[in-house]
């Protein structure tokens, strides 16, 4: 495979992953996870991301944790999701 088959699967990994967590998560939820992990954006800590949302450090910290247990309980469920956008 050429460097450009491998960056072409991995902008579409990417955008599915995107519409995965969009379809699963609620906006707050999707902006947490995302620069809590740093997807699309620069990774940034939960006292930070507390700041700009107006929400405590734990706040932060629990909408996170209930992210990663919509998308965990979503893949359980559909454990052959196929994503076609």
């Amino acid at each position: 495979r050429s460097l450009n088959d491998i960056q072409t699967g991995n902008e579409e990994m990417g955008q599915k992953v995107n519409y995965l967590l969009r379809c699963t998560l609620k906006e707050r939820e999707y902006k947490i996870f995302r620069e809590m992990l740093g997807i699309g954006c620069r990774k940034r800590g939960p006292q930070e991301i507390s700041e700009e949302l107006g929400m405590t450090v734990d706040g932060v910290d629990r909408y996170f944790k209930k992210s990663l247990v919509k998308l965990e309980d979503m893949l359980t469920k559909y454990p052959d999701y196929n994503i076609d956008y």
